[in-house]
């Protein structure tokens, strides 16, 4: 989760998910993503890999989709961020 340049706050399936298994959790991102707290700061070299390597796959996966003529819709999350923060009561 984070705020954009126009102020509106990103939601991620990874915020759902964190809200389902701790609603603390989702307050303590937003307060973050609000600049009220500062997040902590980790320097993982591993994390950092994991990511990148999973962007890849994620990046390989839809490709290969489109290419066996499949349609690939992505859906961007500004245009959802209202429902969802109604939804999740914020």
């Amino acid at each position: 989760m984070y705020k954009n340049n126009t102020g509106t706050i990103i939601w991620s399936a990874t915020d759902l998910a964190d809200h389902i298994a701790c609603t603390h959790l989702t307050g303590l991102n937003l307060s973050a993503a609000l600049g009220e707290t500062k997040r902590p700061y980790r320097n993982d070299p591993f994390l950092t890999t994991l990511r990148e390597r999973g962007n890849r796959f994620e990046e390989q996966y839809l490709a290969e989709l489109e290419a066996s003529g499949l349609e690939v819709v992505k859906i961007r999350s500004e245009e959802h961020t209202s429902e969802l923060q109604s939804h999740l009561n914020l």
